[in-house]
């Protein structure tokens, strides 16, 4: 499904606070208009939201019910309840009493909300357990800084960039926010050689018997019932990337295959969506990318 894309000026924060599913009680504390530009994308599984405030507030409201919702600040927050905090790193809002922040002019933030259900789901398929702070928050914990947290935030980040949420996304976006919940000690993988051996060799298996359909990181943990730590670490020794990166550069050159051999009315178009390649201008930049030429070069150079 694909996700619901609005873009827009409010010329409120409660009329935000309203279409994203949030109580809000802002309080203005600087004269002015006080519209606010956001963007949100609702998906399935998730909701994001990123926004600008013109306008310094005190900042008080409660999330959407029925999921967690995690503010990822930018810029211009002076405190969360009354303290310091550190810049880098997330705030959960589902708290007994609500959020209770106070904003600059200028302020700008994302948000995340994330299905109960669907951290829960991902939690089992993906074998990463669910953190402390991601089940009972409190006013003085914070998701601290850390490489999990910074990726977390890049990832955030880039969603708005590419504008796209499909299952797959939703999935690397939650699993991202269950390693960033999780401190060192329990997300490091601690799997043998030889069994990461096998986590290869029954992830290729998997694949392979697919018949080239497409599959996700997800099918593979789900059906084979190997922890992602261990599928990311054994891909990397293997193969030199990540699972992910295996799949895309597998249907790739799956495709490849395909126009080389292809006919000369051959649509790019039909061969790219049977390798369930969806978006033609980035399949042809990850074509290029990966072969040195376009997906047209190649057909044109067959019939040549």
């Amino acid at each position: 499904m694909a996700p619901k894309i609005i873009s827009a000026v409010f010329p409120d924060v409660s009329d935000l606070g309203r279409v994203a599913g949030f109580e809000l009680g802002f309080r203005q504390l600087n004269p002015g208009p006080a519209p606010v530009s956001a963007d949100l994308m609702l998906g399935e599984w998730v909701t994001l939201g990123h926004m600008t405030f013109d306008r310094a507030y005190h900042q008080l409201g409660t999330p959407p019910t029925g999921m967690k919702t995690f503010g990822i600040p930018v810029r211009g927050l002076r405190n969360w309840f009354g303290r310091n905090y550190d810049e880098s790193s997330i705030l959960p809002f589902n708290l007994p009493g609500g959020i209770d922040g106070v904003s600059q002019s200028g302020f700008e933030a994302c948000t995340l909300s994330v299905s109960d259900d669907s951290l829960r789901s991902v939690s089992e398929t993906f074998r990463i357990p669910v953190g402390d702070v991601l089940v009972t928050a409190r006013t003085d914990t914070v998701i601290a800084n850390s490489r999990a947290t910074q990726m977390f935030r890049r990832l955030i980040s880039g969603h708005f960039e590419d504008r796209q949420l499909d299952r797959e996304r939703e999935e690397e976006i939650i699993v991202a926010l269950l390693h960033a919940a999780l401190s060192g000690s329990a997300n490091v993988d601690k799997s043998s050689p030889a069994s990461r051996a096998r986590a290869v060799s029954k992830a290729i298996t998997f694949v392979n018997d697919q018949n080239n359909e497409a599959i996700t990181v997800g099918d593979i943990c789900r059906n084979t019932g190997i922890a992602l730590r261990t599928l990311n670490r054994a891909f990397r020794e293997h193969f030199g990337v990540g699972p992910k990166a295996y799949l895309i550069r597998q249907r790739l050159s799956d495709a490849r295959a395909k126009l080389v051999r292809a006919p000369g009315n051959t649509v790019i178009a039909d061969v790219a969506n049977r390798h369930a390649f969806w978006h033609m201008g980035q399949f042809a930049k990850d074509y290029k990318a990966m072969f040195g030429e376009l997906p047209s070069e190649t057909l044109k150079r067959n019939q040549n």
